[in-house]
């Protein structure tokens, strides 16, 4: 650790209201795991890469809720769409109520590169991921991280040199990212993409943010 920031927590929770955690100065990471039916995993990974959807939305919470289930009922068949929508207007409402925002940033789309593969934080408060198909997103406790070496010119293998520190998040599970925007005094956490697999399908990842 470098620059007097305090080390900070990961922590596993089971609902909204106490996965406000996020909030606390000591935690920079919730992990709220989900369990859909198992017919939704089957239904998005028989999709093709270029049947997933694209959307992108900014505006009050409730209005991109509403204009989220739109898109998908519009781009996804009957019962993907349906199912989808209805989810992403859960994840966003619960990260609202654990934020306290009330407008936001929304994208969900298929991630078929490796411009992510490099460990980072994020220049954001809190920010939520989910990833529908496809491996989730990867973290590393702070313990493990020589942040000094973040930046363009640090290698993945200088930021993290033991690589059996590196975590992942399950997939459809709802994480809540605590970025360097949140409080100076603590680190924002350190994740990336999962490195692809050649000839592997994309990735279809949700993220919310405040509004830009």
């Amino acid at each position: 650790m470098t620059g007097g920031l305090a080390s900070a927590s990961t922590i596993v929770q089971t609902d909204w209201p106490s996965a406000g955690a996020i909030r606390e100065r000591d935690t920079n990471l919730v992990v709220l795991p989900r369990q859909p039916p198992a017919w939704i995993g089957d239904a998005l990974d028989a999709l093709a890469d270029v049947d997933l959807p694209k959307i992108e939305l900014d505006g009050p919470v409730c209005a991109v809720g509403a204009r989220a289930d739109l898109a998908m009922a519009v781009q996804l068949p009957a019962t993907i769409g349906s199912w989808l929508g209805a989810d992403v207007r859960v994840l966003l409402a619960g990260w609202a109520q654990v934020t306290g925002e009330v407008s936001c940033h929304l994208c969900l789309e298929a991630v078929g590169s490796d411009a992510c593969r490099k460990f980072h934080t994020d220049m954001v408060r809190i920010r939520l991921l989910c990833t529908y198909r496809g491996p989730g997103s990867e973290w590393v406790p702070d313990d493990h991280v020589r942040r000094a070496h973040l930046g363009p010119h640090g290698e993945n293998e200088d930021i993290v040199p033991d690589a059996t520190a590196i975590r992942r998040v399950p997939r459809f599970a709802a994480a809540l990212l605590k970025g360097d925007a949140y409080d100076p005094h603590t680190p924002g956490i350190v994740h990336r993409s999962p490195p692809l697999i050649d000839g592997a399908a994309a990735r279809l990842l949700l993220r919310i943010d405040g509004r830009r």
